[in-house]
């Protein structure tokens, strides 16, 4: 684990007044991602500019995201790889006998940024035909987990002091479980948090998602990924978010001037949300 403290850079911040302060920033490095099979060597999937810290989860909800696993149970490894000032720049994942994937088909992975996501694809509908719908009774969701949701994204560190990185939590409805987890991109900030709920033995069908920042298209395929049946956030969502949550069963719920309202699954919240 990469202490928070190595999470971020000070740099020197010039005022236009001529006065100048250290103010903190977010590191920005690669991760190389090794796949390979049992007894196999590893090769290079993808190289990813992350902000350093909960990789081993990432890694689990990228692979998770990106379809090369369906569960935690397709890998029978997953361990950082790098040797030297790298230990933590390099993630090795290895893939059980029985989950097929042919490298050669993920013809999108290059280096990717925050700038990655469905514009690498051809088009949308090859991004949804393996989605269903998952929720066709989806559980009410409580305000009390709603508002824990807001409060737990509202309290992430590197959030709070740098204002340059997106948080990401899954919480378990019933209250008992949160996975905080923060990157200056806010896909992979999604992509830690679930991967850090899968490998702490969370529920998805009794989760709720929350993250800073804009619902969209892909931010929605994530969480139908992981079979969340909620999402929060702290902006709008885009059409085609709003599209997919209505379409798929998933209750969408996002604040805009301080005020919280149900894009989707509004039957699915009976109690007033307070902010």
């Amino acid at each position: 684990m990469i202490p928070d403290f190595l999470r971020t850079f000070p740099v020197a911040r010039h005022e236009f007044d001529g006065t100048s302060s250290e103010v903190p920033v977010p590191v920005e490095e690669p991760l190389e991602l090794q796949l390979r099979y049992p007894g196999d060597p590893p090769s290079t999937l993808v190289v990813l500019m992350r902000t350093p810290g909960d990789d081993l989860d990432f890694v689990m909800g990228f692979l998770l995201s990106e379809r090369i696993i369906e569960a935690p149970a397709d890998l029978v490894e997953l361990r950082e790889a790098g040797i030297g000032r790298n230990t933590h720049n390099i993630v090795l994942a290895t893939l059980s006998p029985d989950r097929a994937f042919e490298p050669r088909s993920a013809d999108r992975f290059e280096i990717t940024s925050a700038a990655c996501g469905v514009c690498g694809t051809t088009a949308i509908d090859s991004t949804t035909g393996h989605l269903v719908s998952l929720f066709p009774t989806s559980p009410e969701i409580g305000a009390s987990a709603v508002e824990r949701a807001f409060d737990t994204l509202e309290g992430a560190p590197l959030v709070t002091t740098t204002g340059g990185v997106h948080g990401a939590a899954v919480l378990e409805l019933d209250g008992e479980g949160v996975v905080l987890r923060e990157d200056g991109n806010q896909h992979f900030a999604v992509d830690k948090a679930l991967g850090g709920a899968l490998r702490q033995g969370l529920d998805p069908a009794a989760s709720l998602v929350g993250v800073t920042g804009r619902a969209s298209f892909e931010i929605l395929e994530k969480v139908l990924r992981f079979g969340a049946p909620g999402l929060v956030f702290d902006s709008t969502p885009t059409s085609l978010a709003v599209r997919m949550a209505a379409e798929h069963g998933l209750t969408l719920i996002g604040v805009q001037d301080g005020r919280a309202g149900v894009y989707a699954g509004r039957s699915r919240v009976r109690q007033t949300v307070s902010r």
